[in-house]
């Protein structure tokens, strides 16, 4: 027998979307769709993911976790799922998480139109879901991480190549997905599961001093803030933790360099 909805909570773990696109894509997603999550948020600083409670539900340690259990306060919550009476229900993987979501809570209007039934437009989502994760994301990584200070430094002119290819895939990204006059990739007319996993990510591009986004992708992410309103004050807070990273990483990068000049020959 499953346990009734309100006998069971969800509970969201994430890590700051200060500076975490994986944690932020979810986050942005379940507010704005205002689902009915208990939200945790955890430190990466303190450990908190490695806690003994914490990797019963993921051995992985990973953000974002989803778990979902019994609430005990409820005396008519009886019966249910085994796996929901001892907690035991947990998902990770940002856009598995994003997935169960959408078949959870498929009454919200906001879900519907972010992974809709129609079973061709639903695949072309988990199309783009899977090229953000396979082919843009990690282009975005490799040339934003060195200058955050998550890969060793790289010279001006690697630097200069990796972001290069950066913006031929965004261009492409562009021609395929943001082809017609429509706001979302895909040629969506409102935001789907695709652009809240896309946009966050494409922050970390403000890394290097004078890149802009081509003026399609530019606009395309205007259109996200526009719809999604919940997402800004995420955006901004983001784009201020790029600045301080930046600023950290290079005041290491330069006492490093002092250091080195001041040994004796």
């Amino acid at each position: 027998k499953k346990a009734s909805r309100r006998c069971v909570e969800t509970v969201l773990y994430y890590h700051s979307t200060d500076i975490s696109p994986t944690c932020t894509m979810v986050v942005a997603f379940a507010r704005h769709a205002k689902l009915p999550l208990t939200f945790k948020e955890i430190s990466y600083e303190k450990g908190d993911r490695f806690a003994k409670d914490f990797l019963k539900f993921n051995p992985y340690h990973c953000l974002p976790t989803l778990v979902e259990k019994m609430k005990s306060s409820e005396a008519s919550c009886t019966g249910g799922q085994a796996e929901d009476q001892k907690g035991g229900f947990s998902l990770w993987e940002s856009q598995a998480v994003l997935r169960y979501l959408c078949a959870r809570f498929p009454e919200s209007e906001v879900v519907q139109d972010a992974y809709p039934n129609d079973i061709r437009i639903r695949a072309k989502i988990d199309q783009m879901l899977d090229y953000r994760h396979c082919t843009l994301y990690p282009l975005v990584c490799k040339a934003t991480n060195s200058l955050l200070g998550y890969l060793d430094a790289v010279s001006d002119e690697e630097l200069t190549s990796r972001y290069k290819k950066l913006d031929e895939e965004l261009n492409r990204f562009a021609s395929t997905y943001l082809n017609s006059e429509a706001e979302f990739a895909g040629g969506m007319d409102k935001p789907t599961l695709a652009d809240f996993s896309i946009v966050p990510g494409l922050a970390f591009t403000t890394a290097k001093k004078g890149y802009k986004l081509p003026a399609r992708v530019d606009r395309y992410v205007e259109s996200f803030l526009k719809a999604v309103p919940t997402y800004v004050p995420m955006r901004s807070a983001f784009l201020r933790k790029v600045e301080e990273l930046l600023k950290i990483t290079r005041d290491k990068r330069n006492a490093i360099d002092d250091a080195l000049d001041a040994r004796p020959s």
